[in-house]
């Protein structure tokens, strides 16, 4: 190991406690995911400069996709078999490395190769931070726990997109890669602290992988695609073209609009937790899918900034159910021992969706016509909460809360 590993190596030596672990984990991807959205609202517009098309747009949010697509299910399984301490640290320095890379390009193929490189890190460092959650938490408060989670990382998506529009306008496009840059070594220091998650790995086990690969399982997975479709492909690569293009909203208004659902997600998403263990997983899924597939569709009918602002908040109540339930049913789907493996399959579903999304999504709008790219993005939510109906109930005992 490298001389950084050795610098750290006496942190995280002490038992932390499970509320410990949860704040950590939380502080962690919460971290990751700011510097993962800093440059969401500005990256199309950071890329145009290169005078690149509306599609290459598209395929430079893909290869961030792409990469952690290939990365996800090799992290789970490296993050069972080798330790999430490992996994951690290396993941937070691939990102900061590969965000200066980003912040210095000097052309197009260089933003290109920085977030893929980008993308492997995100993708090792949020899998193995949440198999470090599962394996510290009990089955009966898993809800509670994937809620603390998901407060650390809306609260990085709602911040993110907010500090990055104003660093653009403060200093120029290539500001927020700088900042990601420096959020990549404070995980480093965080990786450490929480130190090694506890395995019950068996490496002559087959059955955890056939198990994972049937149904109701693979529901989750199409699910997980969706999800990821509307993610990358609607909010994150078309939404700030049709702001900026159709509506005319400068960066920062962009930014903020990005950032309402998230904002909103904050309020509401340690109640969906509790709401998770007490009235179980499947119907708040199902409702959040159906709220957030009305909401995607919705946006391209106005052109009002305060409309849209208020669209996006109602969309930030379903989308907080929705990306709650999804990884708590993983959670409780998946076998003892095989967590990374697991989460890596659901990562890889849904990154798969992230790199279909925003390159199908935007190529629809090549010619203007953006309602189209958010039509098949709230088909496909509208689907998945079908979907979600008929997988059933994960956690059959119910907890009174």
């Amino acid at each position: 190991m490298s001389k950084v590993p050795r610098i750290l190596d006496g942190i995280g030596k002490t038992p932390l406690s499970v509320k410990q672990i949860q704040w950590l984990v939380g502080l962690g991807i919460g971290m990751a995911m700011l510097g993962l959205t800093l440059p969401s609202a500005t990256l199309p517009l950071y890329a145009r400069q290169f005078d690149v098309s509306r599609t290459a747009v598209g395929w430079l949010i893909t290869s961030f996709a792409v990469a952690r697509l290939v990365f996800d299910l090799v992290g789970g399984v490296l993050a069972d078999r080798l330790g999430t301490r490992r996994v951690l640290v290396w993941s937070s320095v691939l990102i900061a490395v590969s965000s200066v890379a980003a912040a210095t390009a000097s052309g197009y193929p260089q933003l290109l190769v920085s977030r893929i490189l980008e993308g492997l890190g995100s993708a090792g460092f949020s899998t193995a931070a949440q198999i470090t959650l599962v394996r510290s938490t009990g089955g009966e408060d898993l809800g509670r726990a994937m809620g603390s989670y998901q407060v650390g990382l809306v609260t990085g998506v709602a911040v993110g997109p907010v500090v990055g529009g104003v660093a653009a306008e403060l200093g120029d496009l290539r500001t927020p890669f700088w900042i990601y840059a420096g959020v990549g070594l404070a995980l480093i220091a965080i990786s450490y602290m929480l130190g090694e998650s506890a395995s019950r790995f068996d490496p002559t086990s087959r059955a955890g992988i056939r198990s994972i690969l049937t149904w109701p399982y693979t529901g989750l997975l199409f699910i997980g695609f969706a999800l990821f479709v509307m993610r990358f492909g609607a909010r994150f690569a078309l939404f700030p073209l049709y702001a900026s293009e159709v509506v005319g909203l400068p960066v920062s208004s962009i930014g903020l609009l990005i950032a309402v659902p998230a904002m909103v997600n904050i309020g509401i998403v340690a109640r969906v937790g509790r709401l998770l263990d007490s009235l179980g997983r499947v119907k708040i899924a199902t409702t959040g899918l159906i709220i957030s597939a009305a909401c995607i569709i919705s946006f391209s009918y106005t052109t009002q900034l305060w409309t849209l602002v208020a669209i996006s908040a109602v969309f930030g109540v379903g989308s907080s159910m929705a990306s709650v339930s999804l990884p708590t049913m993983v959670a409780d789907l998946a076998p003892s021992g095989r967590e990374g493996t697991a989460f890596g399959i659901y990562r890889a579903a849904g990154d798969l969706g992230a790199v279909v999304g925003p390159v199908a999504i935007t190529s629809m709008a090549h010619d203007g016509s953006f309602r189209n790219g958010f039509l098949l993005s709230g088909v496909l939510l509208a689907v998945a909460a079908f979907i979600a109906t008929r997988i059933g109930e994960t956690k059959p005992e119910l907890l009174d809360v």
